[in-house]
């Protein structure tokens, strides 16, 4: 895949086959046009290499959220009242599959008019679809809960879709409301739809999983590539492609309650702290394990909390996502995996085969292979571990994600 001066769908399909789409699958399609450079032919044209690359017995989905279809009193870049306000809630159009416009990017709009494709009922969460399974993934589409339980990212989550994010972050994965959805301590809102028109005009409340606002949502797709569950990479040479089966299907929780919650994680910035701290390199990596070493060897969770911030995440070798909300959530589940290691005759630990990946300005993805050791010094444990690590307002790096991997 090289850098071209300007690409074409026959070059966006050949490098999306060569990046892993897989051909005749479902795939769920995140997008920004811009992200690929110059395109000959636009949005179109990507629609066409991404049909090319799944091949006729592919169906592809996109979302075509329409959030406008509200109440204009919600309306986060407007500022309406009195007698304007009722005006405007009287004419907002209510929504009309064929023709209200999807307000998430030039590529699933392109897709939305797109000859065949099927849009979903939903007033603000439709998803479009084209293909064999079309039908299948759109309909049915209820009011309630349009992200979770009977919606089709439910159903796209047991076809086993494989989610490509082009150009844009895991704070777009939809799939990720769907997983959210599912858990009783869920974030939650009411969405206002309008019905009717005219004399005939009404409003109805949904009830629906909040919004994320890039709070946690980045942080988990970044465990969720440590644990290696997506693939990221280039298309047409150009960073920020990424391919993936299964997000909805993560189980998310906070530690000591199994299934539970993301929605009680607070609503604080993932990645707190100062624009001008500087970036971890490898020593700062290097102290960092040495200091953990160092708080293990005191079975003290208090300790070894001091060297993760909160909120965060921790994605576990079974699978599950764990939500880290307040640094006593970081200490009760530190503390009983320091309990059990010793339990099982672990005294000591080590790491070893530390690589990192640089990751912005302020953070960096570390891994490292860690032994458990018993008295005599026998491996009693063996396995590979992923962080993130960023440095706050004293550059010391703190862990917000980690994921662990067999060995």
């Amino acid at each position: 895949m090289t850098t071209a001066s300007f690409v074409t769908a026959e070059d966006l399909a050949r490098d999306l086959r060569a990046f892993g789409v897989p051909r005749g699958g479902v795939l769920m399609v995140h997008s920004s046009l811009s992200s690929l450079g110059r395109v000959l032919g636009g949005a179109p044209a990507v629609v066409r290499a991404l049909r090319a690359a799944l091949g006729p017995d592919g169906t592809l989905v996109m979302p075509a959220f329409s959030p406008e279809v509200s109440d204009p009193a919600r309306w986060p870049d407007w500022s309406l009242s009195g007698e304007e306000l009722e005006r405007a809630r009287a004419h907002v159009p209510a929504f009309d599959p064929d023709t209200t416009p999807t307000t998430m990017g030039t590529i699933p709009e392109a897709f939305r008019r797109w000859p065949g494709t099927v849009r979903g009922p939903h007033p603000q969460v439709s998803v479009c679809a084209l293909g064999p399974r079309a039908e299948e993934v759109v309909v049915p589409h209820a009011l309630d809960w349009g992200q979770g339980a009977g919606s089709p990212f439910e159903r796209l989550t047991a076809m086993d879709a494989s989610l490509l994010l082009l150009g844009v972050g895991f704070n777009r994965a939809t799939l990720l409301h769907y997983a959210e959805s599912l858990v009783p301590h869920r974030r939650t809102k009411t969405r206002h739809i309008p019905s009717g028109e005219g004399a005939a005009r009404r409003w109805i409340k949904a009830p629906c999983v909040g919004d994320d606002l890039n709070t946690h949502f980045p942080a988990i797709g970044a465990a969720y590539l440590a644990a290696g569950r997506a693939r990221t990479g280039k298309v047409r040479g150009r960073r920020g492609a990424r391919l993936g089966r299964g997000p909805g299907r993560l189980r998310v929780g906070p530690p000591g309650r199994g299934a539970a919650a993301l929605g009680g994680v607070g609503t604080s910035a993932m990645m707190p702290g100062t624009t001008d701290a500087t970036p971890p390199d490898l020593a700062a990596a290097k102290a960092y394990f040495d200091r953990f070493v160092q708080a293990f060897g005191t079975f003290d969770g208090a300790k070894v909390a001091d060297l993760f911030a909160t909120p965060g995440v921790a994605l576990r070798s079974d699978g599950v996502l764990v939500a880290l909300t307040t640094r006593e959530d970081v200490v009760r589940y530190y503390q009983a995996a320091l309990d059990k290691y010793r339990r099982d005759g672990c005294r000591f630990c080590r790491w070893s085969q530390l690589s990192v990946v640089p990751m912005g300005r302020r953070s960096l993805l570390a891994a490292v292979t860690w032994d458990l050791l018993g008295e005599d010094g026998t491996v009693l444990v063996h396995w590979r571990q992923s962080y993130n690590l960023s440095c706050f307002d004293n550059d010391e790096p703190k862990a917000f994600a980690s994921a662990s991997h067999a060995a």
